[in-house]
Formats: structure tokens, C-alpha cells, sequence
């Protein structure tokens, strides 16, 4: 993709990660070099693709330009493309601690061959060189997961700051909150452009603090010392698996860890030294051995996900440790939009079992790690920006965001994917519109997700298939999956079949196949009301060999 761009300007390329929440890919660009800041992916798309990517062929006529790729921090929708695109950029890489160490972690589990150079641990406040023309200073921020940082970027004509995610928690559990402290620096040099998180922009007011949670869990603890209890959240969350931890250790409780994303994050965590006094970790073996007061487990699939450990519990297919009457399952998260339906099938097996369920409904046990419009407004206080381009939610979530920096006389403009925004130090001009794609993981193969692969899987899926074999002239073979098992329907379709080779036996191979393959697939049409892929084999005798011959 050619860019026809005019120097000293700056210009932001939001690839993926405007009008969708999750999967974050950016581009700035100022004259003539470009970075990266987040490069995400998200997850269970369906038909057979478990990771779903923003369009990395935007970058095949950036790469030699291509300086560096920034994280804001290392949730999995913001740094989870790198491992899959790393040969393609080869670019340095900036971020802070935790998030270094979990990209790290990533490669190194791929067998990513990458130097000590490619992976650059930033000094949070301090100015980094990435290129000529661009110089950035990571700013720390809360969010729910160690070492998040906006950043501020600084060209020679305009200075952004990018928040990714954040919010302020007025009682963090690890490091401190959030406050003007932090921007005193940037806001005397001056933000032009804010570009910001808007996932919460309907909340009104302030959510509350990881401290309120980990009472509430502690409470949890106190009102259930006889059984065993089951804690779900997500794994990147350290200050809710340390406060966790924190009540099995009051309660005198070991640990178990179920899931392999709590497992690393562990890892990371304990080397780091972010968990300190966390009490001993048992394996699952161990624990499913241990008497019910004496263990508490922390677990994936907070979301429904049908292969995490609390879905397998729930059905009684883990290897090593399922739920029994009077277990306690504690809901330490929020539903992400769209899971809505496989939280409450999950739930419904976890009552099934016998598990007794705590969540939200009367007790503050999660906190977003997305900025309310209280929240926002502090940013525009702190940063003073003249201009804002609202990310990561959903169309309504941009929305509401834009809205909001107008009504504080804040120009704001409406953020879509593959849109290129031309930005001076008090303009922001919609210069181009790209029809990115969206590309997944299916097997070893990333494919664009427009693929019509996908579709005939929906039809496989919704209508089955039927092949009719065919043998020196006569019908040999009608087979049917994904349709009834029927007597009827089965000697119905053996008939129709059976008439079709027949009345086109004589007629040149190719339209035989064709009559046949439009027969059966209007006599299923008529009585059984599907539209099945109808494949029709056939072995024709022509100079003195056999060919095989197939039709869809």
C-alpha cells in the first residue's frame, strides 16, 4: 500500500482497535519513518480459528521505514501479534518491565530466535530515542495488570500522548495510584493530540479500588472456611491473584494454580518480585488430595472459555480436579461483551454440579481497568490536549467519547479502522480510508477471515453434505452427514439418486454430474428443508484407464 504523505506532519494509523474492543494495532508516521505502539490480537472468532489478527499487510510497504514498536502494556489484545509477525518486522522493541519479560516468555516458548537488543526495558519518565523524529517517555499508569504506561510521544511539529488502557485506582494494591504527579512534565511541554481508551466512558463515576476487592474477598474466605473454594479472574491480573493469596494465607489455605496463562504469569510475577509472601503452590494432583478448608484454587475461564479449567470442572472432564456439591465458585471479573451467553451456560453447569456461586451482584469483587468519565476527565485535566481521537471500544463507546471531549472544548473526532488521521499541532484532517482485513489463526495458516473457506464451513456447519457415488453408469453409494438419521429420508435421497443417474446416464459425463448434484440437492430442499453441500463421485472408463471424477 502506497502512502502519499506531506513532511512534518504527524499521522496516526489506527489499523485495528477503533469501533471493537480488543485487538489493537497502531501506526504513527512523520516524515517518512513509522512506529508501531501495540499490536494486539483477540480471541474465539469460531469456524475453526482460535486467534484472530488486525491486518498485518498494511506494514509490507512500511517495513524498511518501520523504526520501532512500542507496548503499552502486556495484555494479550495489545502485544499478542508479536510472536506470530516477528520476521516480519524485526524492529526494536520498547516497553516496560513486565511487559519485556512477558514478550520475552512468548518468544521463548516459540523457539523466537530475537537479540538482547531487539527487546528494550524502559526507565518509566525517561526520554527514549526510537528514530530521528520521534522520541517517546512511557508514563505510568493503573490498570489491571503490572507496569502499564500511556505514552507520550514527542515529532518536531506535534506531541501525542497514547493512553492505551488505564484507569486510576485510588488504592492500588501494587505500586501507587495514578495523579497529576505523573504529568506535570508532559503537561508543561504540551499535548496536542490525546489519543485514549474508551471502553468505560458510560460509567459515570469513579469504579472503586483493588483494595475495596481484596476485603471483599477476604470476607469470601471468612464466610466459607469449611469448603473449597474456586476463584475465577483473569490471569493477568497479579494484584487480584495477590490478593487472593493473601486470603488463603489468613485462612491458612495453600494454593493451586489451574490454568497454564496463571501459571506463567506466576512465573513472570515471582521473578520480577511482584509477589511477595505468597503462600506455598500446590500442584492439582496435590490438591485434589488435600481436605477441602486447606486449599484454594485460582482458575481460568472467567469467560465462559469451553477448554479453561473451570468449564472442564464444571462438566467433570479435568484431569485432576472437579467441582462437588457445596463448592464455592467465586466470579472475581467482569463479562466481556459478546461472552454473555457462555458465562451463563457456564454457570448453569456449575449449578448443575453442585457449585455454589458468588459474584458481584451484592459485593464489589472486581474492579474495570477502564476509565469512567470521571476518570476521563482527569486526563483531560492533566494533559490539557487540544485534540482528542477517542480508541478501544466499541462504535457507541467512541461515541460517547468524543461527546464528552466536545462538551470540554476538547476537538474531537471520530476514530475508525484503517482511516489515516494528518495531525498539526491544532488539526486533525481524515486524509485517507484503507480497507484493512482481518486475518486468523486457522491451524498453522494465518488466513484472511473473508475467506470463503469460512462461509462453506457455515454451510457444512448449518446444512451437512451429501455425496452420491457413482460407478460404471449406475448409482453405487449415497452417503449423508450433518442431516437426520431417517429411514425415510435415507431411501428417499437413495431413490432420487438413483432416478437422477439413471435419466442422465447417457448424457456427457460433466452435465451427468451437474443434473445429479442439482437433483439431490432440490430433493433435500423440498423434504427436508436444508441446503446441503452435495458432492458427487464418480470413476468413468475412458482410454483404457479410470478416472476419478468429483463435482460440488
Amino acid at each position: 500500500m502506497k502512502l502519499k504523505l506531506q513532511e512534518n506532519k504527524l499521522y496516526f494509523w489506527p489499523v485495528s482497535g477503533a469501533g471493537q474492543i480488543g485487538r489493537n494495532f497502531n501506526l504513527y508516521g512523520f516524515s517518512g519513518e513509522w512506529i508501531i505502539v501495540d499490536w494486539g490480537v483477540s480471541f474465539n472468532q469460531g469456524q475453526g480459528v482460535d486467534v484472530v489478527f488486525p491486518d498485518h499487510t498494511v506494514l509490507d510497504g512500511l517495513k524498511k521505514n518501520l523504526k520501532a514498536c512500542l507496548l503499552t502494556h502486556a495484555h494479550e489484545d495489545h502485544v499478542g501479534a508479536l510472536q506470530y509477525f516477528w520476521d516480519k518486522v524485526r524492529c526494536p522493541i520498547y516497553a516496560t518491565p513486565f511487559t519485556a519479560a512477558m514478550v520475552e516468555y512468548q518468544f521463548k516458548a516459540l523457539g523466537i530466535e530475537y537479540k538482547p537488543e531487539d527487546i528494550n526495558v524502559v526507565k518509566i519518565q525517561k526520554d527514549v530515542e526510537v528514530s530521528k523524529n520521534f522520541t517517546a517517555r512511557f508514563v505510568p499508569l493503573n490498570h489491571s495488570i503490572p507496569d502499564a504506561a500511556g505514552i507520550y510521544l514527542r515529532t518536531p511539529e506535534v506531541k501525542v500522548f497514547h493512553t492505551g488502557d488505564w484507569r486510576i485506582d485510588p488504592d492500588p494494591i501494587l505500586g501507587k495510584s495514578t495523579s497529576a504527579s505523573d504529568f506535570t512534565k508532559i503537561k508543561s511541554e504540551g499535548v496536542d493530540l490525546l489519543v485514549c481508551d474508551s471502553t468505560n466512558v458510560n460509567s459515570p463515576e469513579h469504579q472503586g479500588s483493588e483494595t475495596e476487592v481484596a476485603k471483599n474477598l477476604m470476607q469470601v474466605f471468612a464466610n466459607h472456611k469449611k469448603e473449597r473454594i474456586f476463584v475465577s479472574c483473569f490471569a493477568s491480573n497479579i494484584e487480584r491473584m495477590v490478593s487472593i493469596a493473601a486470603a488463603a494465607r489468613k485462612h491458612k489455605r495453600k494454593v493451586c494454580l489451574l490454568g497454564r496463562s496463571f501459571m506463567r504469569t506466576h512465573s513472570i510475577a515471582l521473578e520480577l518480585k511482584y509477589l511477595k509472601n505468597f503462600p506455598e503452590v500446590v500442584s492439582a494432583q496435590e490438591a485434589a488430595e488435600m481436605p477441602d478448608d486447606k486449599v484454594a484454587f485460582i482458575c481460568s475461564g472467567s469467560q465462559g472459555e469451553p477448554r479453561a479449567s473451570l468449564s472442564n470442572m464444571a462438566i467433570g472432564k479435568h484431569r485432576f480436579v472437579n467441582l462437588k456439591e457445596g463448592d464455592i465458585v467465586v466470579f472475581s471479573s467482569r463479562n466481556i461483551p459478546g461472552n454473555e451467553r457462555r458465562i451463563a451456560d457456564l454457570k448453569n453447569s456449575l449449578e448443575l454440579a453442585g457449585a455454589r456461586i458468588v459474584s458481584g451482584e451484592n459485593m464489589l469483587l472486581h474492579v474495570s481497568g477502564h476509565p469512567s468519565q470521571a476518570e476521563l476527565e482527569l486526563m483531560y485535566k492533566w494533559t490539557k490536549p487540544k485534540m482528542l481521537l477517542p480508541v478501544h471500544g466499541e462504535f457507541y463507546h467512541l461515541a460517547a467519547h468524543k461527546d464528552l471531549g466536545s462538551k470540554k472544548s476538547i476537538v474531537s473526532e471520530f476514530t475508525h479502522n484503517g482511516h489515516l488521521y494528518e495531525c498539526s499541532s491544532d488539526s486533525i484532517k481524515n486524509v485517507m480510508r484503507a480497507d484493512v482485513k482481518v486475518f486468523g489463526l486457522d491451524g498453522k495458516r494465518v488466513v484472511p477471515m473473508s475467506s470463503r473457506v469460512f462461509s462453506a464451513r457455515d454451510r457444512l456447519s448449518n446444512n451437512g453434505i451429501v455425496t452420491v457415488s457413482v460407478a460404471g453408469g449406475s448409482l453405487a453409494q449415497v452417503m449423508h452427514y450433518g442431516l437426520w438419521e431417517d429411514d425415510d429420508l435415507d431411501k428417499g435421497l437413495r431413490a432420487c439418486a438413483d432416478r437422477s443417474v439413471n435419466s442422465n446416464s447417457s448424457s456427457p459425463h460433466a452435465e451427468m454430474i451437474s443434473a445429479i448434484k442439482g437433483d439431490v440437492a432440490h430433493w433435500v430442499r423440498t423434504h427436508a428443508g436444508k441446503n446441503p453441500v452435495v458432492l458427487v463421485l464418480s470413476a468413468e472408463s475412458g482410454g483404457g484407464r479410470r478416472k476419478q471424477r468429483s463435482s460440488r
